[in-house]
């Protein structure tokens, strides 16, 4: 015969704690019955305990692994104890080593440069008086000397009254994406400040994105002009003599050069010449047109 206790983690079976015995369930001592439901539930107690801690583990991984693809590190502050936690990615934004302690929040004034620093002090205090989250684009410098733009967010932790006991965030580098918003600006002030026309259209004929130059000539604004045919604007008659064979060819991946008599509202009828471009996909498929115009009138 075998007395056998289940061995469950959660609502899994996964296993069994059994003993072989030659008498009957019945004619068994008490205290051996007893003794093998509390080992079976020590077990199964350990189970559990390990694979929360798996289940844990797993979770810090994946958390240290998102912080470090996304260059985004985590911190709180208690207000009791004025001790601050950094994840190690933080840590490594600064170029500090992890093994270390946090800096405290008055040695701060060595990670950011003076306004931001002013500007961090004034959120934090904010937060720690009326609970005010903040969020904020920071220069901070690391322990090499470069210096980074950072989104600093900063929320408030409350006890079980409701009363401020610190504070936790994120510190996240975003030089990368600072640095390409800046160079679009750049590019984009160009676009709009050249004489020229410029206007990205679809395969199918319509506008997607135009330039300023583009809302002199038509009278109409940017946010008109987007989704807008070619037809629409120039006219049916317009758009199938002088730029549809032109544009048709640029979609054959050609870059075409043009001059032709256009009507425009608020000018008159204009010589317009430039090229279009074959604007390309990632794959090296065309998939529309850049449109480069200019009044050659005068």
């Amino acid at each position: 015969r075998v007395l056998a206790v289940p061995l469950e983690i959660g609502t899994r079976l996964s296993g069994f704690l059994a003993i072989g015995t030659a008498r009957s369930a019945d004619s068994l001592d008490p205290l051996l019955v007893q003794l093998l439901f509390t080992v079976g539930h020590a077990i199964t107690s350990a189970q559990d305990a390990l694979e929360a801690r798996h289940r844990l583990n797993e979770s810090r991984v994946m958390l240290e692994r998102t912080e470090s693809i996304t260059h985004t590190g985590s911190w709180q502050w208690d207000q009791a104890s004025n001790s601050v936690i950094w994840s190690a990615e933080l840590f490594r934004i600064f170029k500090l080593d992890p093994a270390g302690s946090a800096p405290s929040l008055a040695e701060h004034d060595r990670l950011y440069d003076p306004e931001s620093l002013r500007l961090l002090k004034t959120a934090v205090a904010a937060c720690l008086a009326n609970g005010t989250p903040y969020v904020l684009r920071l220069r901070a410098r690391r322990t090499d000397g470069v210096t980074l733009i950072c989104k600093a967010c900063g929320y408030p932790r409350f006890d079980h009254e409701q009363r401020i006991t610190g504070l936790y965030g994120s510190l996240q580098d975003i030089t990368e994406l600072a640095i390409a918003e800046d160079e679009l600006k750049k590019s984009q002030y160009i676009v709009s400040s050249t004489p020229d026309g410029i206007a990205l259209l679809d395969e199918n004929y319509h506008y997607l994105i135009v330039n300023q130059t583009y809302e002199r000539y038509s009278g109409l604004t940017k946010e008109a002009f987007i989704g807008r045919s070619i037809a629409e604007y120039l006219g049916q008659a317009a758009f199938e003599q002088q730029v549809k064979p032109r544009f048709d060819r640029c979609l054959q991946g050609e870059t075409i050069r043009f001059g032709a008599w256009f009507d425009f509202p608020p000018l008159g009828t204009r010589l317009v010449a430039g090229p279009y471009f074959p604007d390309r996909a990632e794959t090296n498929r065309v998939c529309g047109v850049v449109a480069n115009s200019r009044d050659i009138t005068e």
